[in-house]
């Protein structure tokens, strides 16, 4: 797993997905990457999924002008907010705040791996602090 932070932007699966953004002019990445999170229902929650998910859920959450930590690491996201004028559905809200949910509950390998490290309760103060970002 390449974290090297309990942030929910903090690991490279979510740099990744964050330089996608660069190539669409509207949500359709946040929200397919949100979808295929949440298709896992309450089946096994792969870790890649879920940090795609809540990055995409950060994604909402900026969008919302509710930004959490910024650095380096966070400027692709944060320069493709910023030229989006549009604000998202209350159902991409939905799906955002479904998403930090999810993450938390079992069967979820992120769940599992977090559990494990002494950063848990960071990690899960930063699922918190974006559940409020994100008004739920």
């Amino acid at each position: 797993m390449g974290t090297w932070g309990p942030g929910t932007l903090e690991n490279d699966t979510a740099v990744d997905w964050m330089y996608g953004l660069g190539e669409v002019g509207d949500f359709s990445l946040i929200e397919g990457t949100l979808d295929r999170a949440l298709a896992c229902g309450n089946d096994w929650l792969e870790a890649a999924d879920a940090e795609e998910g809540i990055a995409a859920a950060e994604a909402v959450a900026r969008l919302l002008g509710n930004f959490g930590v910024r650095g380096d690491y966070t400027r692709p996201m944060d320069d493709w907010v910023s030229w989006m004028t549009e604000r998202p559905s209350l159902e991409l809200l939905t799906k955002a705040r479904l998403i930090v949910i999810r993450v938390q509950q079992a069967p979820s390998e992120l769940l599992e791996l977090w559990t494990k490290s002494e950063a848990a309760e960071t990690w899960s103060r930063s699922l918190r602090d974006l559940s409020i970002r994100l008004g739920a």
